[in-house]
């Protein structure tokens, strides 16, 4: 009989070869299918990123930036759209959903000279500042949420706070202004630990015990606790001192506002009423006179104006993130004025750097703030015609403006420009992983090319074992670069005179010293080094007096003379006082014990032939007696054709040659 049916051993039999066959076919077409979705991505992320480069092509000038290797930019995706390179139902292949607006193709450039593309959410620096002092968010008219951590001014929102530096500093002075007879080594010994964490008991008992060695009788010293409605002999002494109960918590804190922009560190100040980020220079970037005599209530006709600028604001890597604003700057008699609005001064002449306010200062805590880096600095604050507001280690002062002292750079960074990387912090290295926030570009990808064409003013440089930083480049393509500390003999910071009056010369006085043992110091002896990449190069020096513009040492059309020579020193005007972050305040504090004042000779000559200018570490200018002894800070010039390397330009990192 036939049959017209599968019998069940059949059926299960034809199941399991089905089955068989499905377990072999089934891998090859999800794999299709993943494979294909895969290149949808794939192609979806392509034609994003063509659109970039199309963008950045047609509009390379606002991306200028990408000219050197390492470099980031950021592409917003809304850009892309609102000007028609991607169509307006483009989505993000990452996750199918809608883009917002703070959705970018990050753009950097390699060391084959081509870019790379990333589609990132980027972080912006309004972002990394919202995120880590949320009490920086500004309301209506100044802080959302007032509190002991924020003060409110010109309707921004800014750090009021201490740092883990500045407490240090402040301490080390208390410490030596009440007369322990302690020198910096046994303050560090006796009352830090291996992390320079403050022992707040062993300072407590240390106390007790030498106030009682001196007379004192416990019951005295508990009343005195009593009296002053404090805890601690620590918050007793900086009560009497400052007149305000700190605790050690309170005092050595680590603030973590760093940031490291074109060359230089920044520490960040808060968020200005149009969302801008406002940044002020770690330390002082030159030492000036404010301006003429009688001339400190015209703050758009100064000195300090004019350098910050015309010479200092130009040779800002990508300095088209830098906002243009005015700058307040109105007079007060008031050495402690806390004004939060400028109400009748508000500076007509607008421009992209400025300084900080009196106000400012005295609103973030003073001395005792990050605002107060150990040097001397000129605020925009008049308090009559002839003097303006300066802040010094010992705290506010007001100075004539014709005196030279140090300028701390203020800016203000549109709000959407992107942090690559850092945590804020002030360690041993920086990166893109930790160390100061990074900037605008990516100090993960190592640098080569051109000296002259990878570095900026500020950026580190490492020549024959020797740490520099770069001043300037020449408009011949030399690129002057200055010895990153002192120069040294058998292990000793050296000192010597100038000579028989201020004129230099590679054959006499400090020009025959640079031109000799420190040329072999600074090349290790090589003679291949001193030919092949330092240049013998005209110096030039100028008489330089009180109230004097910058840019009458810095004349190099009519100078006083001209001086052929390897080794050279920097001059009053130049990037003169950056020194190596985060250690001022130790060479402060060897100052003080020394009981000096001014730091190195340099090539500007005083109109007094006897004198010549020094620089110090507090950042204060001054005319030195040529027959004294002084330190050397050596500048070297390299020749435009030596090539980078490796290096990022950082201070862990600095550029090799």
């Amino acid at each position: 009989m036939k049959k017209n049916a599968f019998t069940l051993v059949e059926l299960m039999a034809i199941i399991v070869i089905m089955a068989s066959i499905l377990l072999i076919i089934l891998p090859a077409i999800n794999g299709t299918i993943k494979n294909s979705e895969e290149k949808k991505k794939q192609d979806a992320l392509n034609s994003i990123y063509m659109a970039a480069e199309n963008y950045v092509m047609a509009n390379y000038d606002e991306y200028s930036s990408l000219d050197d290797i390492g470099a980031v930019e950021y592409v917003y995706i809304t850009d892309l759209i609102s000007n028609n390179y991607l169509s307006i139902d483009t989505i993000n292949p990452n996750n199918d959903l809608a883009f917002n607006n703070k959705d970018a193709v990050k753009v950097t450039k390699k060391e084959d000279g081509t870019f790379s593309y990333e589609l990132i959410v980027a972080q912006t620096i309004y972002d990394v500042v919202i995120n880590n002092f949320p009490y920086l968010e500004v309301g209506e008219n100044g802080c959302k949420n007032p509190s002991d951590n924020n003060y409110s001014y010109m309707g921004g929102c800014y750090l009021k706070s201490g740092s883990n530096d500045s407490g240090k500093f402040s301490f080390y002075l208390f410490m030596h202004s009440i007369g322990l007879g302690l020198d910096n080594e046994m303050i560090t010994k006796t009352f830090f630990d291996n992390n320079g964490n403050f022992l707040k008991e062993k300072f407590e008992q240390w106390y007790k015990n030498f106030a009682i060695e001196n007379g004192v009788t416990e019951e005295e010293l508990n009343q005195k606790l009593e009296e002053n409605n404090v805890d601690t002999f620590f918050e007793l002494l900086f009560k009497t001192a400052y007149g305000v109960v700190l605790t050690p918590e309170k005092l050595f804190f680590q603030l973590n506002n760093s940031l490291w922009y074109s060359g230089f560190l920044w520490r960040i100040m808060g968020i200005n009423a149009d969302g801008s980020i406002r940044i002020i220079t770690d330390q002082d970037v030159t030492t000036i006179p404010w301006g003429s005599e009688d001339m400190a209530e015209n703050w758009g006709e100064s000195h300090a104006k004019k350098w910050l600028n015309d010479y200092f604001y130009p040779r800002l890597k990508g300095n088209n993130i830098i906002k243009e604003t005015t700058w307040c700057s109105e007079i007060t008699t008031d050495k402690n004025s806390v004004r939060t609005e400028c109400i009748t001064n508000l500076s007509t002449a607008s421009a992209y750097v400025g300084l900080i306010t009196l106000d400012e200062y005295n609103l973030a805590g003073g001395a005792l703030s990050y605002l107060n880096s150990g040097q001397y600095q000129w605020t925009m604050t008049p308090e009559n015609s002839q003097d303006s507001w300066g802040i010094g280690y010992g705290g506010v002062n007001h100075f004539p403006v014709s005196d030279p002292y140090g300028l701390r750079a203020v800016i203000n960074i549109n709000s959407d420009v992107a942090i690559t990387g850092g945590n804020g912090t002030l360690g041993e290295i920086w990166n893109n992983n930790t160390g100061p926030y990074i900037l605008n570009e990516d100090k993960n990808i190592e640098v080569t090319g051109k000296l002259n064409e990878k570095s900026t003013s500020g950026e580190y440089v490492m020549f024959a074992g020797k740490k520099y930083r770069v001043v300037d480049k020449d408009n011949n393509g030399n690129t002057k670069l200055i010895l990153d500390g002192y120069y040294e003999e058998n292990g000793e910071i050296f000192k010597i005179e100038y000579g028989n009056d201020n004129a230099f010369s590679p054959t006499t006085g400090i020009g025959q010293k640079l031109n000799t043992d420190v040329l072999n110091w600074l090349t290790n002896n090589s003679e291949n080094e001193k030919g092949k990449l330092v240049s013998n190069y005209t110096w030039y020096q100028n008489n330089f007096d009180f109230g004097d513009s910058y840019t009458k040492s810095l004349d190099e059309t009519n100078p006083t003379r001209s001086i052929q020579a390897t080794v050279g020193l920097i001059r009053i005007g130049e990037m003169s006082s950056i020194q190596t972050n985060n250690y001022i305040y130790l060479n402060i504090y060897n100052l003080i014990n020394e009981g000096e004042m001014f730091g190195s000779w340099i090539m500007t000559s005083n109109i007094d032939n006897t004198r010549s200018w020094l620089i110090s570490e507090f950042g204060v200018a001054g005319g030195g007696v040529v027959s004294n002894e002084n330190r050397i800070r050596p500048v070297i010039v390299i020749k435009s054709d030596v090539e980078i390397i490796s290096g990022t330009g950082t201070f862990s990192n600095p550029y090799q040659i």
